[in-house]
């Protein structure tokens, strides 16, 4: 099978591919990133991201993100992470 979407926690959409590059883009760069918290994984990123993508997905378009602030971003890396 396709292992990008046996992962729940993947965006990933045949109708809106351009929606999907830019989920993959943003993912992919984030992923770099110094995780601050104890126990944060790339899954809790990427369901993050996921929730985003589905709910609002012009949020992760360019014009976007070019303003985002650094609250917002923090909602979307701490949507799926235990509270």
């Amino acid at each position: 099978g396709d292992s990008w979407t046996k992962w729940k926690y993947h965006f990933s959409d045949p109708k809106k591919e351009d929606l999907t590059c830019q989920y993959v883009l943003l993912l992919d760069a984030l992923n770099f990133c110094f995780w601050p918290l104890q126990g944060y994984e790339y899954e809790h990123l990427a369901g993050g991201l996921k929730h985003v993508a589905i709910t609002s997905p012009q949020k992760l378009e360019a014009k976007s993100l070019a303003s985002i602030t650094s609250s917002t971003l923090e909602a979307w890396l701490l949507h799926d992470f235990p509270k």
